[in-house]
């Protein structure tokens, strides 16, 4: 079952381990750490993904292209429709998955800093960030050609 709790987040209530979570779990060093599943066809995502990762010796987060089949796994793990992999920004923290602009505010936060910061992003209503994410995920490919 999946019960939403903020905006932009949804919560796993099934306490139970399943065999994806068992091979979920084999395949990383440290499976409370969150992990960004992102379209890896797309250089904005690409991008992203990179300076996330600068300066940092040791990640935060696990990053997955959608096409892997870690993510694949995880999406299945936590119930996460497979149609969102291709066209959204997913982060999956513990028992919480943050979508569009909640998965990036989350990501940056992440990265430590003053980009814990980010988090006052949250002022701005989902509905307004979602639109914006959108329209950005909707030319993605044209801006960065």
């Amino acid at each position: 079952m999946i019960k939403f709790s903020k905006p932009g987040t949804f919560t796993r209530h099934d306490k139970t381990g399943t065999k994806a979570d068992g091979e979920y779990r084999q395949q990383m060093d440290d499976p409370g750490k969150p992990a960004l599943i992102y379209d890896n066809s797309c250089t904005l995502c690409n991008n992203a993904v990179r300076f996330l990762k600068a300066g940092r010796k040791f990640p935060d987060l696990y990053y997955f292209p959608s096409t892997e089949e870690q993510s694949k796994l995880l999406m299945d793990l936590h119930r996460i429709p497979r149609e969102l992999a291709g066209n959204t920004l997913i982060l999956i923290d513990v028992r919480k998955v943050y979508v569009k602009s909640a998965a990036i505010i989350k990501a940056l936060q992440k990265k430590g800093g003053y980009w814990k910061l980010a988090g006052f992003l949250y002022i701005i209503p989902r509905f307004i960030r979602d639109a914006i994410y959108d329209q950005v995920a909707k030319n993605r490919l044209k801006m960065t050609r």
